[in-house]
């Protein structure tokens, strides 16, 4: 998770811990969340100092916020 660049999460960027409730969570990771709101990024970016450059290393943005330090990591699933 760390290294090039901050990834983004589909997470809305709130405090720590993550609601118990199942039914909160969700709002949490809400995709039809508003523009404005801020989602998490993760990992560190290349010129951050080693302590930042970790899967830990928490930040956040607005989902239109654009920076040669921001990308995404593609993951797929093996279908069952």
């Amino acid at each position: 998770m760390s290294g090039n660049c901050w990834k983004w999460t589909r997470s809305l960027r709130e405090p720590y811990p993550y609601p118990e409730r199942q039914k909160k969570r969700v709002k949490r990771e809400a995709l039809d969340a508003a523009p404005d709101e801020h989602r998490v990024l993760r990992g560190g970016g290349f010129n951050d100092n080693p302590g930042g450059v970790r899967g830990a290393c928490r930040g956040g943005a607005s989902p239109d916020n654009r920076s040669g330090l921001i990308g995404f990591r593609v993951v797929v699933r093996p279908y069952l």
